[in-house]
């Protein structure tokens, strides 16, 4: 897939020098996604047959429902729900006609119809395709330009997360030699303890909302107990706040 250099937001974000500045790309995709969703775009009818067929994810309904736009959100509620409606008036199980008409496990046929009506968000999506051409972005700068090389190694690294994704597009863009030279360059200097990583890694108040969050949204993680165990290597390791 060939993709469009993004080197204004990239670089902005590492001269920001957060602990993650694909992090801080994210929450600003997410930002802009969600007030274009409620914006003009409502009234598009490109962009309402897309939210139609695709849905929205229930994190993402929750921060739309916080935008007081309760007019905007409350249509693209409707016309989605009369969508899913028609699908499932098409979904009929025995009988000469209907989805399972001649299915062999009608409930399995069922059960997956069932998961692609929530399977997809249209917001998620336009931030995954922004975001792969971000980390396409990150790579070339790496290749070619000497002075984000040297931010790069002057920074305090990535997130697990999206380390993982960066490296994910380093294999495609990368020779073996410079696969080698990238890996180790995610790794080198960046497992020290910062003021703002112990700043953050204590702001955590094991009060177990992430993960109801992540158990409301499609993610179904269990982040709290990984919290806990980098508060206690932490305060084993001595990094403690003052």
């Amino acid at each position: 897939m060939i993709y469009h250099l993004e080197t204004i937001p990239v670089w902005e974000a590492m001269e920001a020098e957060t602990a993650c500045p694909f992090c801080m790309l994210y929450q600003k995709l997410e930002q802009n996604e969600v007030e274009r969703s409620l914006g003009g775009s409502v009234m598009e009818p490109d962009a309402r047959i897309r939210v139609n067929e695709t849905g929205i994810c229930a994190h993402h309904h929750t921060i739309l429902f916080a935008m007081q736009n309760r007019l905007g959100h409350a249509l693209l509620c409707d016309s989605h729900s009369k969508e899913i409606l028609m699908k499932l008036e098409r979904t009929k199980i025995g009988g000469k006609s209907g989805l399972f008409s001649s299915a062999p496990n009608p409930c399995e046929k069922l059960a997956g119809e069932f998961r692609s009506l929530t399977s997809r968000c249209v917001i998620c999506e336009d931030i995954d395709s922004h975001m792969k051409r971000y980390l396409y972005t990150f790579i070339h700068l790496w290749k070619t330009d000497k002075a984000f090389l040297r931010k790069w190694n002057e920074s305090k690294g990535l997130c697990f997360p999206h380390a993982a994704d960066l490296l994910d597009m380093a294999a495609r863009q990368l020779s073996g030699n410079q696969q080698q030279e990238f890996a180790q360059s995610i790794l080198d200097g960046r497992t020290d303890y910062t003021d703002k990583v112990t700043e953050v890694i204590h702001a955590c108040l094991a009060c177990g909302a992430c993960d109801a969050s992540c158990k409301i949204c499609r993610y179904n993680l269990e982040p709290l107990e990984h919290n806990l165990a980098l508060k206690n290597r932490a305060v084993s390791e001595g990094h403690k706040l003052p």
